[in-house]
C-alpha cells in the first residue's frame, strides 16, 4: 500500500464567525461576549442557547441577527454594539431576575448601540421590561405582539436615543410597568396602536419629534406629556386614561388632537382627570368628546403668561373644573361642555376665554364660582346661567365680559360672601355682602351697556339699586335678626334720608323696568285724593270726625254723580275752577285747601307719569 504524502491530507476548514459566536452561547452560566464581529447572518434558536443570561458588548454584526424561540433566562444585553442589518426577536422570553445583571429591572437592555432595524414580535415576553438608552441610534423600530408581564419591572423605556425613519409599536402589553419615551429624537412618523400600560410618559427637554405622531386605541393608567418639542401634529385617538392625563411645558409647533373615538371603530377613549400647564400650541389643543359620552372628573388649567395658541374643548361633561393663572396670548374655548362645578379662581384674562352653550348639569351641589378673577373680555354665548343653582362671585371683575343670547342668573342664585379677615375671623360686616352684590350688578350693567344691550342693562341697574336700597336701609336677609338691628342702629345715622326716599320712590317702576306699576299707582293716588277734593268743594258736604251711614251714602252719591272729575284729575294740565265748576255752582270758588290738595296731587301725578314714560323708554337709548 502506497503511503499518502502529507501534502495530500484533507485540511480542516476554519470556523466561521457565526460558528465561533454560537459556540460561546452554549455555556450554561451567565454568558458575556465582548470585542468581536460576525460577518454573516445569524439565526439563533432555542437549541443554540444554554446560558442563564447573555451580555454582548463591543461587537459588530454585518449580517442580520435573529433570535427565534429563545429563553434568555435572566435577560439579554447589548452594549456598544453595531448591527448593520436587522436585530430580531421572535417568540423569545426572559423570565428570571438577577439584581446584578438586570439593570433598571429590565430583561432586555440596549445601550449606546447603532441598529439598522430592531424588530420584536410574535408573543415575545421580556417579563421585567425593555430599555433602550444612552445614545442608541435605530433606523427602523418595530414592536408587535410583545409584553412585559411581571410586576416590579420597568416596562418599555426609550431614553436618550434616536429613531430616524420608522417607529411602529402595536399590541404591546405592560400591565405593571411604564411606557416611556424620554429625551427621544426622531425624524420618523410615530405610530403607537393598542398599547396597554400602567403609565405612559413622553417627556424630556431633549425630546424632539419631527414628524406627526398617532397614538390610538391605547389604555394607560396615567399619561404625562411634558417638556418635549413636536414639529408636526400629535393625535390621541380613542386613548383611555384611567387616572390623570398631564400636559405640562410642551412646545407643539402645530396641533394636539385628543379624540374620544377612533376612525377605525372600537371602544371610546377618555380620561378621569386632565391637567394642563405651560404648553405652547402653534395651532391648537383640541379635546373632542362629541362622538361619545366623554366625561371628566377633574379639569385643571393653570395658564401662564408664556402659553400661546388655542385650547378647545368640545362636547363633554366635567365634574370639577378649575381655571386659574394668566391668559395672555392664549385662547381657551368651551363648546357644548356641561359643568357641575366651574371654578374661575385667581384668574386674569388678557387673552380670550369663550363659553359657548355651557350649562350646568343641574344636579345638587352644582355651582359657578368666580373668586379673585378678572375675566376681561370673556365671551359667553348661548350661556344659561339660570341652570346653575349657585353663582358665587367674590372680588372679581366682570365689567368687560361679552355676551350673546345669554339667560342670566336670578337674584336668588347670586351669592356674594362678606370679607373674612384672617386676623379677625369673627368680625363680619353685615353690609359687606350687599356692597359686593351691588358691585357685581354694577359691573354687569356696564358690560351690557358696552354691547348696547339696554334691556339687560336696565335689569342689572334695577338689581343694583335694590341692593343699594337695602344697604341704606340696613336690610339683610343673610344675618341673624339681632345683628341686623344693631347694624341698623349704627348705620342708619350715616346715610341721608333723601337718598333713601329717592331709592324707595325708584321702586315705583322697578327702576325703569315696569310701566304697569306707576300707572296703577297713578290711578290709586288719584282715587285717594278724589273724595277729599269733593268734600271740600261741595257746598252741602262738610268734614266730620264722626261719619254716619247717611254721610257716607251722600259721599258715595256725590262721587258717582261727579265721576267725570276723577278722570279730569288724571290730566296734569287741568284747570281747577273749570273741573269743579258744576260742583261749586255759579258763585262758588275753590277753597285754599282744594288748591293745596290739587297742587300736591299734580306733583304726585307728574312723578308717576314720568315713571310710566321712563319705563316705556327702556328699549330706547
Amino acid at each position: 500500500m502506497a503511503e499518502l504524502d502529507d501534502t495530500e491530507l484533507p485540511k480542516e476548514r476554519p470556523k466561521t464567525s457565526v460558528q465561533l459566536f454560537k459556540e460561546k452561547l452554549l455555556d450554561e452560566q451567565m454568558i458575556e461576549i465582548a470585542d468581536g464581529e460576525v460577518t454573516e447572518n445569524v439565526v439563533i434558536e432555542a437549541k443554540d442557547f444554554k446560558g442563564l443570561s447573555l451580555k454582548v458588548s463591543n461587537y459588530t454584526f454585518y449580517g442580520g441577527v435573529n433570535f427565534d424561540g429563545v429563553d434568555f433566562g435572566g435577560g439579554i444585553q447589548f452594549i456598544n454594539c453595531t448591527f448593520k442589518m436587522q436585530l430580531g426577536f421572535h417568540r423569545c422570553k426572559a423570565s428570571d431576575y438577577n439584581a446584578i445583571f438586570n439593570q433598571d429591572s429590565c430583561n432586555f437592555f440596549i445601550e449606546n448601540c447603532n441598529i439598522d432595524s430592531l424588530l420584536i414580535y410574535a408573543q415575545t415576553n421580556f417579563y421585567r421590561g425593555i430599555k433602550i438608552s444612552n445614545k442608541t441610534r435605530i433606523r427602523s423600530l418595530q414592536i408587535n405582539a410583545t409584553q412585559s408581564s411581571k410586576s416590579g419591572g420597568s416596562g418599555f423605556i426609550l431614553d436618550d436615543c434616536e429613531v430616524t425613519e420608522q417607529f411602529d409599536i402595536s399590541d404591546l402589553r405592560i400591565p405593571y410597568g411604564s411606557f416611556r419615551m424620554d429625551n427621544l429624537l426622531t425624524g420618523a412618523q410615530i405610530r403607537i396602536d393598542n398599547v396597554n400600560a400602567d403609565f405612559c410618559s413622553i417627556q424630556g427637554e431633549q425630546s424632539a419629534f419631527k414628524r406627526d405622531m398617532m397614538i390610538s386605541k391605547c389604555e394607560f393608567g396615567g399619561l404625562s406629556i411634558s417638556q418635549a418639542e413636536f414639529m408636526d401634529d400629535v393625535t390621541l385617538s380613542a386613548v383611555k386614561v384611567n387616572k390623570t392625563m398631564t400636559l405640562k411645558g410642551g412646545n407643539y409647533k402645530r396641533s394636539l388632537f385628543v379624540n374620544s373615538m377612533d376612525s377605525g371603530g372600537g371602544p371610546p377613549g377618555g380620561m378621569s382627570e386632565l391637567y394642563i400647564e405651560g404648553c405652547n400650541f402653534g395651532t391648537a389643543l383640541v379635546i373632542d368628546g362629541r362622538k361619545s359620552a366623554f366625561r371628566l372628573l377633574q379639569l385643571t388649567l393653570k395658564a401662564t403668561i408664556s402659553m400661546s395658541g388655542s385650547i378647545e374643548f368640545y362636547g363633554m361633561s366635567v365634574e370639577r373644573t378649575s381655571i386659574s393663572g394668566i391668559i395672555s396670548n392664549l385662547t381657551v374655548s368651551f363648546d357644548n361642555v356641561v359643568f357641575h362645578e366651574l371654578n374661575l379662581e385667581v384668574l386674569k384674562n388678557y387673552g380670550k376665554l369663550v363659553f359657548l352653550n355651557c350649562p350646568s348639569d343641574e344636579r345638587e351641589g352644582s355651582f359657578l364660582s368666580s373668586r379673585s378673577a378678572n375675566l376681561g373680555e370673556t365671551e359667553f354665548q348661548n350661556m344659561r346661567f339660570n341652570t346653575y343653582p349657585i353663582i358665587y362671585i367674590s372680588d372679581s371683575q366682570w365689567s368687560k365680559v361679552e355676551s350673546s343670547n345669554v339667560v342670566w342668573f336670578n337674584d336668588e342664585q347670586l351669592i356674594t360672601p362678606p370679607i373674612m379677615l384672617p386676623e379677625f375671623q369673627s368680625a363680619k360686616d353685615p353690609a359687606d355682602a350687599l356692597r359686593r352684590r351691588k358691585e357685581v350688578y354694577r359691573q354687569l350693567k356696564h358690560a351690557c351697556e358696552r354691547q348696547g344691550d339696554r334691556i339687560q342693562a336696565l335689569e342689572f341697574k334695577s338689581r343694583e339699586m335694590q341692593a343699594y336700597r337695602k344697604l341704606l336701609l340696613g336690610e339683610s336677609t343673610c344675618w341673624p335678626e339681632w345683628s341686623v338691628k344693631i347694624y341698623r342702629w349704627f348705620k342708619n345715622k350715616t346715610h341721608g334720608s333723601s337718598d333713601k326716599i329717592i331709592l324707595w320712590l325708584g321702586m315705583t317702576n322697578d327702576h325703569g323696568l315696569n310701566w304697569i306699576k306707576p300707572l296703577c299707582l297713578t290711578l290709586v293716588a288719584t282715587a285717594l285724593f278724589y273724595p277729599f277734593v269733593l268734600i271740600d268743594a261741595a257746598p252741602d258736604v262738610h268734614w266730620t270726625f264722626e261719619p254716619t251711614i247717611a254721610g257716607l251714602t251722600r259721599l258715595w252719591d256725590l262721587g258717582m254723580d261727579n265721576w267725570g272729575v276723577y278722570w279730569q284729575m288724571l290730566n296734569p294740565a287741568r284747570r281747577t275752577d273749570i273741573m269743579l265748576g258744576n260742583l261749586l255752582g255759579e258763585n262758588g270758588h275753590p277753597s285754599a285747601l282744594v288748591y293745596f290738595l290739587e297742587t300736591l296731587h299734580r306733583i304726585i301725578l307728574t312723578f308717576f307719569v314720568f315713571q310710566t314714560i321712563s319705563a316705556f323708554r327702556k328699549f330706547v337709548k
